[in-house]
């Protein structure tokens, strides 16, 4: 699957591409992930950073995800996205959408989106969902308007041993 969208192109992930796909979660989440919010209020986690724990999140999803997406701009990878499905319940999940600093502000976010969305469609899934911290405010607008609706929220709760 390639979709052409201006300057973005969005296809399936190549083999030998996981490193890239793991750095741009490296490089997007630390504004908005929960191992980036444990690590400012109680530091660094068994000496491990919120780019390593980030990291190794990422490499269990492109080990266990159904498929990975991967936006690129002038040959170069600047973002993705990870879809799991439960083929049970017709229902599937975007776990990991993450577009470099750099190129974000563009709608290449919104675009990957919409990739996940077609691609859950021509894999037959009749529901959708993704998920965001509630202080992720712009990440939950985009969500909104491309037709997702808020069912529920979770708080994480963490302490020190």
């Amino acid at each position: 699957m390639t979709v052409e969208s201006g300057e973005l192109s969005i296809r399936e992930m190549k083999p030998g591409e996981g490193g890239e796909v793991i750095g741009l979660v490296e490089e997007t989440f630390g504004r908005t992930s929960v191992p980036a919010a444990v690590e400012a209020r109680f530091g660094a986690i068994n000496g491990r950073s919120w780019r390593e724990v980030m990291g190794d999140v990422a490499r269990g999803c492109l080990d266990e995800c159904d498929v990975v997406l991967v936006g690129e701009v002038g040959g170069r990878p600047v973002a993705m996205a990870t879809l799991d499905y439960n083929r049970k319940y017709s229902r599937g999940h975007v776990g990991l959408l993450a577009v470099a600093e750099d190129h974000q502000g563009r709608g290449i976010g919104r675009e990957m989106v919409r990739a996940a969305l077609s691609r859950m469609r021509d894999d037959r899934l009749r529901y959708a969902a993704i998920e965001t911290l509630s202080k992720n405010e712009r990440a939950a607008r985009l969500y909104e308007s491309e037709g997702f609706e808020e069912v529920g929220r979770q708080i994480q709760y963490f302490q020190v041993l």
